[in-house]
């Protein structure tokens, strides 16, 4: 996806939107209290608006605009099984709030078993499990099926 014209154009048009996000690992030496050269551990795009969400849930979802949609989360190998990936929804969760809505939403290709087992049983992390998964959606301007899940945000 980073690779190819489109994929990157969607980035670049993220990062002008201030969507996308990159998460800076930033070691700190134990005996000296100083930063070791900070690594980028991962990104990832919160859409507000995007029109690719509204190919994939206008039709499925009435209140598609009632959600922030996490896309293109991407962490590094070396730090998989660390733990980002639920802080990475917690802080989306939070700019639900704030963004006055009510859900956060994910996707993947339907076909894609291992991420699918991801996001519904433990993406939030061990203890809080994973998002819902709501059925699959099939685009037909790019010929593939989405798996969909969400979480519904309380606000206090």
């Amino acid at each position: 996806m980073f690779s190819n014209p489109a994929g990157r154009s969607a980035i670049l048009t993220a990062i002008d939107a201030k969507q996308c996000f990159m998460i800076d690992h930033r070691p700190v030496d134990a005996s000296s209290h100083t930063e070791i050269d900070s690594q980028i551990a991962g990104i990832f795009v919160l859409n507000y608006n995007d029109p690719f969400d509204e190919i994939l849930w206008k039709d499925f979802a009435e209140d598609w605009m009632d959600a922030l949609y996490l896309h293109r989360l991407v962490i590094q190998k070396p730090f998989q099984g660390s733990g980002l990936t639920a802080k990475v929804i917690e802080y989306a969760e939070e700019k639900v709030k704030e963004a006055g809505r009510h859900y956060l939403r994910m996707d993947c290709i339907a076909g894609n078993a291992r991420l699918r087992r991801f996001y519904g049983e433990r993406c939030r992390g061990r203890e809080k499990g994973g998002l819902q998964e709501v059925g699959t959606v099939r685009n037909r301007e790019l010929g593939l099926e989405f798996a969909r899940f969400e979480i519904q945000v309380v606000r206090s």
